[in-house]
């Protein structure tokens, strides 16, 4: 992938109640990839970290779970963002100072197969973004202010494009291997 067309995308899903405490699952899945994979095209990818665990707090709601999990993984591209550009400066960056570079880095874009979560942080415009659960409300209002803060986008796959599924839900690992054994999505 030549660098100036690398792109950050990661995968944020969960998976409510699953667990046999009653608890939910969250999966998250990043990779560097060609441009080209936001534009619908079939393109050459990376995965670059991962992450299959129990959400910590107790959810109510599915969308509680999904704003959980998308929340960490915004926290980790970021991380991995800032990495990247530590590497490939070679005077190093300012950790302390990282949101200037994350803007003129490779743009992120973070993938959620929950319709009402991608809503609520790319459509609506009000302060709790429309979302009935307060405390989900508001993490999902940092989410979103973070989203212009850092230069990332969000978009809506549906399911069978949802690579984090495999790391939330047993049954649905089939698109996962079939990545890792192509290497391409």
């Amino acid at each position: 992938i030549p660098v100036d067309h690398i792109r950050f995308v990661p995968f944020s899903d969960s998976s409510w109640a699953n667990r046999s405490d009653g608890s939910s699952q969250g999966g998250q899945l990043h990779m560097i990839a060609d441009k080209e994979i936001l534009e619908g095209k079939q393109s050459w990818a990376s995965m670059i970290d991962w992450k299959s665990w129990k959400i910590k707090r107790v959810t109510r709601r599915s969308l509680a779970g999904e704003v959980q999990a998308f929340s960490d993984c915004q926290d980790t591209q970021e991380w991995l963002r800032a990495f990247w550009q530590e590497l490939w400066r070679p005077t190093g960056i300012v950790l302390k100072k990282a949101d200037n570079y994350l803007p003129t880095d490779h743009v992120s874009t973070i993938l959620t197969d929950c319709k009402s979560l991608y809503d609520a942080l790319a459509k609506v415009e009000t302060s709790g973004l429309q979302l009935s659960e307060r405390r989900s409300a508001i993490e999902a209002a940092g989410c979103k202010m973070r989203h212009t803060q850092a230069n990332c986008a969000v978009r809506w796959v549906n399911s069978d494009r949802q690579l984090a599924d495999g790391l939330t839900k047993p049954e649905a690992c089939d698109n996962l291997r079939k990545f890792q054994r192509q290497g391409y999505w």
